[in-house]
């Protein structure tokens, strides 16, 4: 691509998607103050940052052709801040950022443009250590990390692909609701017709053992070809699926999942059969810097009813990992390895449509489920559904290799947005700000502490009282600070902090306080109340020193560290518009060596179309080489 072509190609992108966002000259390094005192008046107000957000409150457009005023710029931006809190998002998280910092630009002849350089994002701690959420940030990072305003209550994705088997196939999703949801999907060609229905209930924690726990039921129907016959099932489904917090140091995420199934499976030509299906799947994922984890298992246990308890039982293995390399800002390397096994055992009458078909499209163990567990052998070079000469196979194993090279990426965030050194620090501050309130909150949930909740509340709230009671109605401070002490005393709780009460200042509610305004003030029937404050406060003194607050910073940092990141690679990572060229191996044993190898191109538009388009040639065993397209239009419409 010649240097000249790239120059355009970029300048009508930057036209075309940046120009309502341009990042603007400053004007000279003064206070906003200096710029009302001097009586400039504001041409235009203006929000910068990446071009995702969709939000401008009433108050920003106010400011326009007026007198520059201070105050009217920060009731501006506590409007513009507030709009960006409240902006609906599809998951709550205690760990989240909106940031606004307003500035002036374009000065000239006593006329000005306020900018509001912004910045905004949530990170779900629920699912964040999760290879699947890694891959949503890359495709869908408006949704997956609440960069924009998300359509809460009704979102709908169109969509299409291809494949030789299947054709050319056009449908998509949609979905309404956020904690209950429903959920329709369908796609179909003159060759096939997938559809599927659900009503599914999730549940997040940010404490405790467990992060997500999802219900579902529905329906799901597939009638495909495979070259021989059609492979038709019509299934009813009600599934359960946990999440683990992250475990250890590693911050290992498990999951646990069950789907009953039941319905008629064919193979058009062949006898139709009802079945009963009960699947079990687990897993483990874990994310570091630049890399994801994932190995899961399935097993599934069939019933006919014109054999035994058991007629076939299925098992899968399938495991992941993905490395992202970062030699330049913008410029990320993808490399995916995805290994995966299958065997079918037929211990009874067992209907043909169990067998694994594979080919150049991916299906799901548990169709339902939120996470991907490959239920079929994936061969690039093999058209959809044909293996095994369109019988399909009891057993495979597969190799699939994927990578990636960047050849252009349009950042979220400009540039100059991303070097810009007060942005950039303010973010840094609200992530401290967030490590505070987890170290606060891993303390409250020590052993010592709870302790102290338990053993000194009540015994520090008696000698607080009787010192109240017997206290003279002086009206000194003595008398004011014991006030406050009750106050406080009578509000302990599992959320209070008791090194609080320990304090060495007069300004302040604490023991110290109390003993060195009142000692003077003491009377011979409030030293016997004197003495026992001090064994209140020795007391409080030793259960404080045992809580280990080293480690609830720790496990603080450990919390922190995937948001942190995350929210990190939006500034330096993620891009608006991205092309990259991809290179594909496979390498399986499904009924002898096979082996297949090609490439093409990926497209992505962050939040709003997926591209992919390639080809494989098998090399070594069925076919002769597959085509595959596929797109995706990222909530395109809803609300």
């Amino acid at each position: 691509m010649s240097v000249r072509f790239r120059r355009l190609a970029r300048g009508l992108l930057l036209g075309l998607i940046w120009s309502w966002c341009a990042w603007a000259e400053a004007c000279p390094d003064r206070g906003l103050d200096f710029f009302e005192t001097e009586g400039y008046q504001t041409k235009r107000a203006e929000i910068s940052g990446f071009w995702l957000l969709r939000i401008a409150p009433v108050a920003l457009q106010e400011l326009a052709d007026k007198p520059f005023r201070l105050a009217e710029v920060k009731r501006a931006q506590a409007a513009l801040r507030n709009a960006l809190v409240a902006a609906p998002a599809l998951f709550d998280s205690p760990v989240g950022l909106s940031i606004v910092l307003p500035r002036v630009v374009d000065c000239e002849q006593k006329t000005l443009t306020v900018q509001f350089r912004v910045f905004t994002a949530k990170a779900p701690l629920g699912v964040i250590g999760n290879l699947e959420h890694a891959r949503k940030e890359r495709v869908n990072p408006g949704d997956a990390l609440a960069l924009r305003p998300a359509k809460k209550w009704l979102r709908v994705t169109p969509g299409f692909s291809y494949d030789a088997s299947q054709g050319l196939m056009g449908g998509g999703r949609l979905e309404a609701g956020r904690s209950v949801r429903v959920g329709f999907e369908g796609y179909g060609s003159r060759e096939s017709l997938l559809g599927s229905g659900a009503l599914s209930m999730q549940r997040e924690a940010s404490e405790g053992w467990w992060r997500q726990i999802d219900l579902r039921g529905g329906f799901d129907y597939v009638d495909r070809p495979n070259g021989l016959f059609r492979l038709r099932s019509g299934l009813g489904v009600g599934q359960f699926s946990l999440v683990s917090a992250p475990m250890g140091r590693t911050g290992v995420v498990a999951r646990f999942g069950s789907q009953f199934e039941g319905g008629r499976l064919e193979s058009v030509g062949l006898p139709g059969t009802r079945v009963a299906h009960f699947k079990n799947f687990a897993g483990l994922t874990l994310r570091r810097k630049g890399q994801a984890m994932a190995a899961s298992y399935g097993i599934q246990l069939g019933r006919t009813g014109r054999g035994g308890v058991v007629d076939y039982r299925k098992q899968v293995l399938d495991a992941v990992y993905e490395r992202r390399w970062l030699p330049a800002a913008h410029r990320t390397i993808e490399f995916e390895a995805q290994v995966q096994a299958g065997h079918l055992a037929e211990l009874g009458p067992t209907p043909l449509a169990e067998r694994f078909y594979g080919g150049n499209v991916e299906t799901p163990f548990a169709a339902m489920s939120g996470w991907r567990i490959r239920g079929n052998p994936v061969m690039r070079g093999v058209p959809a559904f044909r293996l095994g000469g369109g019988l399909g196979v009891r057993q495979y194993g597969v190799v699939n290799l994927t990578l990636g090279i960047p050849l252009y990426g349009l950042p979220i965030v400009p540039r100059e947005a991303s070097g810009d050194r007060e942005l950039r620090e303010k973010i840094d501050e609200g992530l401290d700000v967030a490590l505070t309130t987890f170290d606060i909150g891993n303390q409250l949930k020590d052993p010592a502490q709870l302790e102290l909740l338990r053993d000194r509340k009540e015994p520090f709230q008696r000698v607080m009282a009787a010192i109240d009671a017997r206290l003279e109605e002086t009206g000194t401070d003595c008398a004011d600070r014991v006030g406050d002490l009750v106050g406080l005393t009578e509000e302990i709780g599992k959320n209070t902090l008791w090194r609080q009460f320990l304090k060495d200042d007069p300004d302040e509610a604490n023991i110290p306080a109390v003993q060195q305004l009142c000692a003077e003030q003491l009377n011979g029937k409030l030293r016997d109340l004197g003495v026992e404050l001090e064994v209140q406060r020795k007391a409080i003194d030793e259960g404080v020193k045992r809580i280990d607050r080293d480690k609830a910073r720790r496990m603080a940092e450990r919390q922190l560290a995937f948001p942190r990141e995350v929210i990190g690679s939006v500034m330096d990572e993620m891009n608006a518009f991205a092309v990259s060229p991809i290179v594909v191996f496979d390498a399986g044993k499904i009924r002898g060596e096979q082996y297949s190898a090609g490439g093409g191109l990926r497209l992505t538009v962050a939040s709003s179309v997926s591209f992919d388009l390639g080809y494989a040639w098998s090399l070594r065993g069925e076919g002769r080489g597959a085509l595959f397209v596929a797109v995706r239009f990222l909530n395109l419409f809803g609300r």
